[in-house]
């Protein structure tokens, strides 16, 4: 555990209060400064070893910029963050299509997914960090995780050699209900930003598996920041006011991480074949309230999408029937229960709504696209 940083006098308690809960700014008192990031009145674990490995992201699309945050993992220069943070992790209609230009096909990169600000910080109290250009290489929106790969700092494209101080993704640190975590991301303008947060409710998939842990809401900056448990072990992303935890990580992706990973991937949103039964095992993994704009009716139901052929009219069929919904841009087109016609249009998608029952562990369904006078 970190020891707490005091001092004898009245005014530095004073200044103290001023830059607790974990603001970490250059107007808190300079000296002496820690070793570890603390706060007035708490314990805190020592994250002097994760300060160069939290990253401040900003993020640009055609109408709007946001900043975010999130952890270089490995050496590489990789980025690990919320999906949500970079591209379209739920589907946008109504109210929702107002948000960041409006309604778009959930995967899609804000940005193209290209030239994504990173900075990288040397200490809590760094006021103009290290900067450099990311582009997306993974994602998968229904865990809502994304890696960014550094590509290039300010002096043109990265080294052969450049290396970066990044955790380790290895075996996960479990999550208890009751602990305290420790959220250590980035503030919008100023330095590091670190918050305590206790462990209070999990938050079941439709496997009956813990998709995530409700831990209170954060500012929209500290999306995608770490969490460490009182050792100071990495346990997951924070997602909106939800802990996702480090297991839920695709597994896949470790491999790719250790192989160095080039190419681009998207997962979500499955092409489905014309005149083929498709065999689905709910993941279930859609955490309750992904969306600020979503319906509070909205959070008792997941939503899994697939793209149907393009210019392609016709049916589609599910079993168990379930609600369907075609939609193209921000707009639907029909909407049906258990089948549904979908018309001869371009980049139409299909978001397939499952209610969550009680007890859904083994839920798993079928669906078919069949083609118009096939």
């Amino acid at each position: 555990m970190g020891r707490l940083w005091k001092r004898g006098t009245a005014e530095s308690g004073a200044l103290l209060a001023a830059c607790a809960l974990g603001v970490l700014e250059a107007g808190c008192p300079a000296a002496p400064r820690p070793a570890v990031l603390s706060f007035a009145a708490i314990d805190a674990p020592d994250l002097s070893g994760q300060v160069r490995s939290a990253v401040r992201l900003r993020i640009q699309d055609s109408s709007s910029s946001m900043v975010r945050s999130g952890v270089l993992v490995g050496d590489r220069g990789y980025i690990l963050t919320a999906f949500s943070n970079v591209g379209l992790a739920v589907a946008r209609q109504g109210r929702a299509a107002a948000y960041l230009g409006g309604g778009g096909r959930p995967g899609t990169l804000y940005g193209g997914g290209e030239d994504i600000r990173v900075e990288v910080f040397d200490s809590p109290y760094e006021s103009q960090p290290s900067e450099y250009t990311a582009r997306v290489v993974r994602g998968d929106m229904q865990v809502n995780f994304a890696l960014l790969r550094i590509v290039a700092s300010e002096d043109g494209p990265l080294s052969a050699d450049q290396r970066f101080d990044g955790i380790e993704l290895g075996a996960a640190a479990p999550v208890e209900w009751g602990s305290t975590l420790w959220v250590l991301g980035s503030s919008s303008q100023a330095g590091l930003h670190v918050e305590p947060r206790t462990v209070a409710e999990g938050v079941l998939n439709s496997k009956g598996e813990v998709a995530g842990y409700y831990i209170g809401g954060f500012p929209s900056f500290m999306d995608g920041a770490p969490a460490y448990d009182a050792e100071g072990r990495f346990v997951g992303l924070v997602q909106s006011s939800y802990l996702r935890a480090a297991d839920r990580i695709p597994g896949d992706w470790l491999a790719d991480l250790a192989a160095g990973i080039e190419d681009r991937r998207i997962d979500g949103m499955p092409d489905l074949p014309s005149g083929e039964w498709l065999t689905v095992d709910l993941l279930g993994d859609t955490l309750r309230g992904a969306s600020p704009y979503e319906d509070a009716s909205e959070s008792s139901v997941e939503d899994l999408y697939f793209s149907v052929p393009d210019q392609t009219a016709g049916t589609v069929k599910i079993e168990p029937p379930v609600d369907l919904v075609a939609v193209q841009g921000g707009s639907a087109l029909g909407a049906g229960t258990g089948e549904l016609f979908v018309p001869a249009e371009t980049q139409v998608y299909l978001i397939v709504r499952f209610p969550r029952s009680e007890d859904p562990r083994g839920l798993s369904f079928r669906v078919r696209f069949s083609p118009e006078g096939r």
